[in-house]
């Protein structure tokens, strides 16, 4: 592959960082709830909780009638988040190698998450990865998240290309559609916290899916 422009998410794609927010999910219930894990239904953890923990929560709220309001979870959930993202995070199989040959071939390199940005440098730095990184986005701080263009389009803008000529590294179906939507190069990561319709489906889309970066060849 030749790439000039790369665009990252984090979470599950640089790092395996999604259990973070699955503990959290998992603190709301045990401080918040007046049932418990294990009266949770086998879906919940094998289908709800592999494809998102925001679907998780609103589960809890359409199925197992939590009453507290959506922003009140997520609060819940996000103060253990914060103190999982203390800890430094499992860098995933070839991406440090990986970033510092895409640095070395003057590549732009930013990342998009859904994570807040400032989760996201700690997260970075801690594992080591933050110096090969030119600039961070947050969907979770703009008004529109890796399901529409805007945010691409952001990043494009500031590597001063356009955003078919990025290419996207993602683990989350969602996102890789709208990349190829905009004719990005897709790059899908494996990773646990993924249902397995939806690993199906990036298999379709990519151009190519992998567990170690080490198996990317990238043209000079």
């Amino acid at each position: 592959m030749k790439i000039k422009h790369a665009i990252f998410d984090m979470d599950g794609t640089l790092t395996d960082s999604n259990g973070v927010w699955v503990e959290g999910v998992f603190h709301y219930i045990d401080t918040c709830c007046t049932y418990k894990r294990e009266d949770l239904p086998k879906e919940f953890f094998t289908d709800v909780l592999l494809g998102g923990t925001a679907g998780a929560l609103r589960y809890l709220s359409d199925r197992m009638g939590d009453t507290n309001t959506f922003e009140e979870m997520t609060r819940v959930q996000m103060q253990c988040v914060r103190k999982g993202y203390d800890t430094p995070q499992k860098v995933k199989k070839g991406a440090l190698e990986f970033l510092k040959r895409l640095k070395e071939q003057g590549a732009d390199i930013c990342v998009i998450s859904a994570t807040p940005s400032d989760l996201v440098e700690k997260a970075l730095g801690l594992c080591g990865l933050l110096p090969y990184i030119d600039f961070i986005i947050s969907a979770s701080e703009r008004k529109s998240g890796k399901e529409s263009p805007y945010i691409f389009y952001e990043a494009a803008a500031r590597m001063n290309c356009d955003a078919s000529e990025c290419t996207l590294f993602e683990d989350a179906v969602y996102s890789l559609r709208t990349g190829k939507s905009l004719g990005m190069g897709c790059v899908g990561i494996e990773d646990y916290y993924c249902t397995p319709e939806a690993r199906a489906e990036m298999m379709k889309i990519c151009d190519l899916y992998t567990d170690d970066y080490s198996r990317i060849e990238l043209e000079l």
